[in-house]
């Protein structure tokens, strides 16, 4: 079973990740710098000489991610999946996020700053018999 898992910049609420501009949907600012700091984040972990990840996960997976909030605050922690999914797509990780079959988002203990942990399981792949293929 392939299994990599990422450690992630605090992300910014889904709800202001977009702002409308005239007719158009963009990024905001804080979704912009957010996406780059991720990305980095991760190729820095991909190339790390104490790390070994993987190439890109094809096929089905499920991901899980471990919500460490800076603040004690209440926080809808559905609303902070968006922009880490975005990022180990754009970053290769995975195919595209419709591949994501499961997981399970998961609030933990406050942490300076915060951060989000993010682990991608790939699920075997079986026939309609169950068999493995």
């Amino acid at each position: 079973m392939r299994r990599v898992t990422y450690v992630l910049p605090w992300p910014p609420s889904a709800n202001g990740a977009k702002a409308c501009v005239g007719k158009r949907m963009i990024k905001t600012k804080k979704a912009r710098e957010y996406h780059e700091a991720a990305l980095i984040e991760i190729r820095h972990q991909r190339t790390s000489s104490n790390c070994i990840h993987p190439g890109r996960i094809s096929g089905p997976v499920d991901v899980y991610l471990d919500f460490y909030p800076p603040t004690l605050g209440a926080r809808d922690i559905f609303n902070f999946e968006k922009l880490p999914i975005d990022a180990i797509v754009e970053a290769g990780v995975i195919d595209d996020d419709s591949m994501i079959d499961g997981g399970v988002p998961a609030r933990r203990e406050k942490v300076q700053g915060g951060k989000v942990v993010v682990t991608i399981v790939a699920r075997v792949a079986r026939d309609e018999a169950g068999k493995l293929l």
